[in-house]
């Protein structure tokens, strides 16, 4: 019986020996304690395991070099108070928008879209029906989200229609690296004066371009419009070039350059008439 009642003792001596050789790993950051992370075993290879902790701890908070993993084998002790890292002081914007929107819709939609996804189209908008071949365009009145439909009043006669959303282009927005109110030089035309993208069919592909010779609306893919601007390789809009065909030495003007087909357009300077060269031929 006193042999048990030994044994007993020196077994929850043991035991309390070893839960109080502890081994502490504190985080400092600047030399300040952030927190400590303790291995309850005894001996030195027991102490790797606060250590990757400790680590792992300073890997997360992103701390970098400026903190660094101290270990004390043995004793533990109170653990250090922690001391929270001070965020960054909340100041101004320093990229403030330069552009905010100048002209809010003064007709916001009451009715939003009860469906899931964005609805492209509001009320109040100024939209181009694309069987319509008038510049006034029609405002939205109301919107069907169910079908996907408007009801919109014509600006030029005051008549309300119903138009599907495909069957609606917008004053604003690009298509492909065309955007509305750019200066543009449909391949089919031959004159110099261009038109003016006034409208996007998102639906359709296309855009709504009117002439600024005729003042008539056209659609038109992308595809077949040129540019005022830029270069195609060495060549560039407002160069003078001599094209292979001609035999005069006035030489013409680039005055656009389509990126799709790599069609030059050339103003001649004897003539005054537009043509369409490719690059091998100037």
């Amino acid at each position: 019986m006193k042999l048990f009642l030994l044994t007993s003792l020196l077994f929850a001596f043991t035991l309390t020996s070893e839960a109080q050789s502890t081994c502490r790993v504190d985080l400092l950051e600047r030399g300040y304690p952030v927190q400590s992370f303790f291995a309850y075993a005894p001996g030195d290879m027991h102490c790797r395991d606060a250590l990757r902790d400790c680590n792992r701890e300073r890997i997360l908070r992103n701390l970098g070099s400026s903190a660094q993993c101290v270990s004390s084998n043995g004793g533990g002790g109170a653990p250090p108070v922690i001391r929270p890292i001070p965020g960054p002081i909340p100041g101004p914007n320093p990229y403030p928008n330069p552009n905010p929107n100048p002209y809010p819709n003064p007709y916001p939609n009451p009715y939003p879209n009860p469906l899931p996804g964005p609805q492209t189209l509001q009320v109040g908008d100024r939209v181009f029906p694309y069987s319509w071949d008038h510049e006034y365009g029609a405002t939205i009145l109301s919107a069907n989200p169910y079908l996907r439909e408007y009801r919109v009043k014509s600006n030029k006669s005051g008549d309300v229609y119903t138009f599907a959303e495909s069957e609606l282009g917008l004053p604003a927005g690009c298509l492909d690296r065309f955007c509305v109110g750019d200066k543009v030089f449909p391949e089919s035309w031959d004159h110099i004066y261009g038109g003016n993208v006034l409208a996007v069919f998102l639906a359709k592909g296309q855009l709504l371009i009117k002439s600024n010779k005729s003042g008539d609306l056209y659609k038109m893919n992308p595809s077949g419009l040129a540019v005022g601007s830029g270069c195609l390789e060495y060549l560039c809009v407002g160069q003078t070039v001599y094209p292979r065909s001609w035999d005069h030495s006035y030489g013409g003007n680039i005055i656009a350059i389509n990126p799709a087909s790599r069609l030059f357009t050339v103003k001649s300077n004897k003539s005054g008439d537009v043509y369409k060269f490719s690059i091998t031929d100037l």
